[in-house]
């Protein structure tokens, strides 16, 4: 979900591999697109509270996935929203 997520805010292909270790300010995230993934994480999973500076706080998505797997309730526990 959050790479997918990434590649459709970033306008790629659904096939495109994005790196993980990649900065999301190098990809081109800037404050409005962090706004716009925090929103759509938010949407996807029931019960979770992203904050507006997601990108900022987890510098990479190999950072954030950790975050995302180390909290209280995993996402994994989430039901995820279609």
């Amino acid at each position: 979900v959050l790479e997918s997520a990434i590649r459709s805010l970033l306008s790629l292909e659904s096939d495109t591999v994005v790196d993980e270790n990649a900065d999301f300010k190098s990809l081109g995230f800037d404050s409005i697109l962090s706004v716009e993934l925090a929103s759509v994480l938010n949407m996807k999973f029931a019960g979770a509270r992203f904050a507006a500076s997601i990108v900022f706080d987890f510098p990479n998505m190999k950072r954030l996935k950790a975050h995302l797997l180390g909290q209280e309730k995993p996402l994994a526990q989430m039901r995820v929203r279609n």
